[in-house]
């Protein structure tokens, strides 16, 4: 691995000085490792275009010198990364539609929270926004929102759990055969 820094350190310098061909060489460097965390923190497998924003953020933190050590590039990395995943919004082309039982369960939990915690869990389930972006806007802390979702689920996991309950009670009790 030091070889890999010294390489790296060596390709960084190239780029601040702006050689010619420097950031595709970081680019090359550096792309299977920027992919895979995309791929992990977006869910989404298809990671150009925010591979191409990490790509030119970076590169413009070490030409302009923010960032000069090899060292602490991969911090540089994570961080992008992480801003570049909370834009992205949620893929609905993904989600499976709940069945009118789900529905009714989650309108039942919604019901019993209050009017800024029905606002952040909408503008994070329904309009993919990050969770520190709700948090800033709404003055709520970001324990809180994650307590909420947390809440939610069980809410609802529980509630599946009695719909399952009470389903195989109805087999057991009808000899097998479910009306």
């Amino acid at each position: 691995m030091i070889g890999g820094i010294r390489q790296l350190q060596e390709v960084m310098n190239r780029v601040y000085c702006g050689a010619p061909g420097s950031a595709t060489e970081l680019r090359e460097f550096l792309k299977d490792g920027i992919c895979f965390l995309l791929r992990r923190n977006s869910g989404i497998r298809d990671v150009e275009d925010e591979l191409e924003y990490v790509f030119a953020h970076i590169t413009h933190c070490i030409r302009a010198g923010t960032v000069r050590d090899a060292e602490r590039l991969p911090a540089l990395i994570r961080a992008v990364v992480q801003n570049a995943c909370s834009e992205v919004p949620m893929s609905f082309a993904t989600v499976r539609k709940p069945g009118r039982a789900k529905v009714e369960m989650i309108r039942q939990s919604l019901a019993e929270l209050n009017d800024v915690e029905k606002v952040a869990l909408a503008r994070y389930y329904a309009d993919g926004e990050s969770a520190g972006r709700i948090c800033a806007s709404l003055d709520i802390s970001n324990a809180r929102l994650l307590e909420v979702k947390a809440e939610l689920a069980a809410r609802c996991r529980d509630g599946e759990r009695k719909k399952a309950g009470a389903v195989t009670k109805l087999s057991s009790d009808t000899g097998g055969a479910v009306a």
